[in-house]
């Protein structure tokens, strides 16, 4: 190979490796294409579900409208139509449901009563455990609500016009539209509090929204899912779920409608899509805003595990809780909490065996695990500086921080590419004091900014010592490489014993990153070896990118922080390939990329009310 050639090795197939990544990552958050009018009468469209839901949602109707009674009334004639048995429930509004109306209103809307709208649809054994499909049908006040819960509505009614033509079911399949869920759930409380068609429910499937565009992600179930996961992963094509998400939901303090029939201890599944947050509760949430790929994704997950639960003789028994993620977006990965053992011993043999060949020595491994503590200290100082900085007056409202995620996404991408940049070239620079300059410039623009960052002190710390203590010149090829891929296993091990439907997070990419330096260690020749590690970093990067995306999305208005999960496996996976210590170029590049996420950062602060922002949430209004 020429020796031109020979020193671009590196950067190209890093460059490829990044490029193919993210290929993948944005097919897999992508939603599904969506089906047309001329769609078998047996399959979702999107568009006939959006054409059912115009007439539903052209203006607010928050609970007690006469809008609202409108769409209560329009429901219960289209569940006629597809052969329903259809009623209205009505029930007391309590105070604290009523209250919120009133301030909303400025006390001209004080109802007495809510309505759900309550459709079934005859199975041939109607002695079975009914299937419940749900979603809310009043919006906040000044939100026509296409998205929330707009969405659902039309999912919910265009898959039960799909399952009429497939036939008669097995089992009762029961449409419940609540009413007053944006008042603290008053309808779904109301209905399952007991009796008739609330105990005869075998499983629910619960339609809300954050947003009005990406993928339906499936985010929670009911108590000891692992079966009904298993059938959900073989029934959809294209999944989008994960244990993580699950997991953290659980201790967010969100509820939807879902969380009364979970506290009820009823087995079920929840989706939602959190893409086109600026949607979210907004004045702009029109049908025409909503991407109808989402409405497909939607409904091609609902009815895929609809009419297998439907037509199914049996429904899934309760039993123990998986780990599950989809992997792609094409399939669902899903095995026993206890299985992750498997995983991390897996990885802990071929990482012990690619020290075994490559003999790194322990002050190199260390180097390398200095060198992932200098990321993550870096990360995090970088990403809350950038979010403090963000939060100018404005971004005190919630609404405007989902207005600006998109901005936020981007701006956290620059920060975590400095951080990175920076991990290979300040971290065991030649002159030991560069690898302090970081985290005390950090922290000195915290400080002169007025940010009130006496929190990130113990980041500064840990940012400082390991710049310091790092090797001059960086650690090793061998020895960085085994280090990071060390400091992901050990993120593995004590995520499997904290919170084992996490740990997939970390164990995979430990997995896939200890195989690949095993191979490159048995191979022994440097262009075999780089060229399986670009394939490993391209394959597992490529599937965590959505996951970065989705926790951005959830997390991000309040903990934008939390994408530096992925930080340690990225650097690891990147690090053969993208090494050059002691380059001027490279702590030139790093810097770049802070002050572009740190300029966007200034440019929110200074920016004004998102016009999505709804009216309710203005103090003063």
């Amino acid at each position: 190979m020429p020796q031109a050639l020979a020193l671009l090795l590196r950067p190209l197939l890093c460059a490829a490796a990044l490029l193919i990544a993210v290929l993948l990552g944005l097919r897999a958050a992508a939603p599904s294409p969506a089906r047309g009018l001329d769609a078998p009468p047996t399959a979702f469209s999107a568009a006939r579900a959006l054409a059912t839901l115009r007439p539903l949602v052209p203006r607010p109707r928050p609970t007690g409208s006469a809008e609202n009674a409108r769409v209560a009334d329009a429901l219960r004639a289209d569940l006629a139509a597809l052969g329903f048995i259809v009623e209205a429930r009505h029930y007391l509004l309590d105070q604290a449901a009523l209250a919120r109306l009133k301030s909303w209103s400025g006390g001209t809307l004080a109802p007495s009563e809510m309505v759900d709208v309550v459709g079934v649809l005859p199975g041939r054994d109607r002695r079975l455990p009914a299937l419940v499909l749900m979603a809310h049908h009043d919006s906040v006040w000044g939100s026509p609500g296409a998205a929330d819960d707009g969405i659902g509505m039309a999912a919910l009614l265009e898959t039960a016009r799909a399952l009429v033509a497939r036939g008669k079911p097995a089992r009762d399949v029961v449409l419940l539209f609540t009413d007053a869920e944006e008042i603290g759930l008053a309808g779904a409380r109301a209905f399952w509090r007991g009796g008739g068609l609330a105990d005869r429910a075998g499983l629910v499937l619960n339609l809300e929204s954050r947003g009005g565009g990406g993928r339906a992600l499936m985010f929670e179930t009911g108590p000891d899912a692992g079966p009904l996961i298993a059938l959900y992963g073989e029934s959809v094509a294209r999944p989008a779920a994960n244990s993580l998400a699950a997991l953290a939901y659980r201790h967010m303090p969100n509820d939807t409608d879902f969380s009364v029939t979970r506290d009820r201890g009823l087995p079920g599944l929840n989706f939602a899509p959190l893409g086109r947050p600026a949607l979210y509760h907004s004045a702009l949430a029109t049908v025409d805003a909503v991407d109808p790929r989402t409405v497909q994704d939607m409904g091609d997950q609902l009815l895929a595990i609809g009419a297998a639960l439907a037509f199914a003789p049996t429904l899934p028994v309760p039993g123990r809780s998986a780990v599950f993620f989809d992997l792609y977006g094409a399939r669902l990965v899903r095995y026993a909490p206890d299985s992750g053992w498997l995983l991390i011993g897996a990885a802990a043999a071929l990482i012990g065996l690619a020290i075994w060949r490559a003999r790194p020595g322990l002050r190199g491994i260390g180097e390398g695990v200095l060198a992932g503590l200098w990321a993550l200290s870096h990360g995090w100082l970088l990403l809350a500086l950038v979010d403090r900085l963000a939060r100018g007056p404005a971004a005190a409202n919630y609404y405007h921080r989902l207005a600006l995620l998109p901005r936020l996404e981007a701006e956290m991408g620059w920060a975590l590419a400095a951080v990175a940049l920076g991990a290979v070239t300040f971290a065991g620079a030649r002159r030991r004091w560069l690898g302090l300059l970081p985290a005390l410039a950090l922290l000195l623009l915290d400080r002169a900014l007025g940010l009130g960052g006496w929190a990130l002190w113990p980041a500064v710390a840990i940012g400082a010592a390991t710049g310091m203590a790092a090797p001059r010149g960086g650690p090793g090829a061998w020895g960085g490489w085994i280090g990071l891929t060390l400091l992901v296993w050990a993120f593995a091990f004590v995520t499997q014993i904290a919170a084992a439907e996490a740990a997939w997070i970390f164990a995979w990419p430990a997995l896939v990153g200890g195989a690949a330096l095993a191979g490159a260690a048995l191979i022994g020749r440097t262009r075999p070896a780089l060229l399986l590690a670009a394939i490993a970093a391209a394959a597992t990067l490529g599937a965590l990118l959505p996951y970065a995306h989705a926790l951005l999305l959830g997390l991000g208005p309040s903990l934008p922080e939390a994408v530096l999960l992925l930080l340690p496996a990225a650097l690891a996976l990147l690090w053969p390939l993208a090494r050059m210590p002691g380059r001027a170029a490279g702590r030139l590049a790093a810097l770049c990329c802070a002050l572009i996420a740190l300029g966007m950062a200034h440019h929110d602060r200074a920016a004004p009310l998102a016009a999505s922002v709804p009216g309710y949430s203005i103090a003063g209004r």
